[in-house]
C-alpha cells in the first residue's frame, strides 16, 4: 500500500489560526501571516501605510486565493494516492475557469471533494443563508452530470464543527457509444 502523502499545508494552518496575508507584493510571495492587529503593526512599520479597512478586505481576499490552490493542490496529491489505494476512477471536476482530475468512486464523491475547494476559496455559499448554489460540473467518458452546491456546518462525531458540503443533482448525461460492426471478410 502506497503511504499517505506528507503534505504540509502553511496557508491552512495560517487560515485556522485566523490570520491573514499581508497584501503587499513583496510579503504576499512569500506568505507572511498575521493576526489582523498585528498586519496593521506590520504595514506601518515596514511598509509606511495604514491597515485600514480596505487593506484589511484585500488582506482578506488574498488569503482566500491562497487557501483555494492550496487546496486545490492537496486534493490533488491525496486523489493521486486513492488512485494507488483504492477502487473508483478519473473525472473532469470543475466551475468555471478552474477544473481538475480527481479520482473517486463516483460523480458525487468527486463533487463533493471540488466543493471543498470551492469552499476554501470562499466562492461556496451557505445553504442556510439560502444563497444562490455553485455549480460543479463532473465529466467521465460515461456521462456529464451537474450539481448545485452549497455549504453548512455540523457538528461531528468529537462535537466539534464541521462543514459539510450538500450537492443537488440538477442534470445528467448519458453518453451512448455506437459501435458500428465492419464486415472484414
Amino acid at each position: 500500500m502506497a503511504d499517505f502523502p506528507d503534505i504540509i499545508r502553511p496557508v491552512h494552518e495560517a487560515f485556522r489560526r485566523k490570520k491573514i496575508v499581508c497584501p503587499e507584493q513583496n510579503c504576499y510571495k512569500e506568505m507572511l501571516f498575521f493576526e489582523e492587529n498585528g498586519l496593521g503593526q506590520h504595514l506601518r512599520s515596514i511598509h509606511k501605510k495604514e491597515g485600514n479597512a480596505k487593506v484589511l478586505a484585500k488582506a482578506r481576499l488574498k488569503t482566500q486565493e491562497l487557501y483555494g490552490r492550496e487546496t486545490l493542490q492537496y486534493i490533488s496529491a491525496i486523489s493521486e494516492w486513492k488512485s494507488k489505494v483504492s477502487d473508483g476512477k478519473y473525472f473532469d471536476v470543475g466551475s468555471g475557469e478552474v477544473w481538475l482530475k480527481i479520482f473517486a468512486k463516483d460523480a458525487e464523491e468527486a463533487a463533493k471533494q471540488f466543493g471543498i475547494y470551492l469552499q476554501c476559496s470562499g466562492r461556496l455559499k451557505s445553504y442556510a443563508e439560502e444563497s444562490k448554489p455553485c455549480k460543479i460540473e463532473v465529466r467521465s467518458m460515461e456521462f456529464e452530470a451537474r450539481f448545485n452546491t452549497w455549504f453548512t456546518y455540523k457538528c461531528t462525531e468529537r462535537n466539534t464543527q464541521g462543514t459539510a458540503i450538500i450537492l443537488e443533482c440538477c442534470f445528467i448525461k448519458k453518453v451512448f457509444f455506437h459501435i458500428t460492426r465492419y464486415n472484414l471478410c
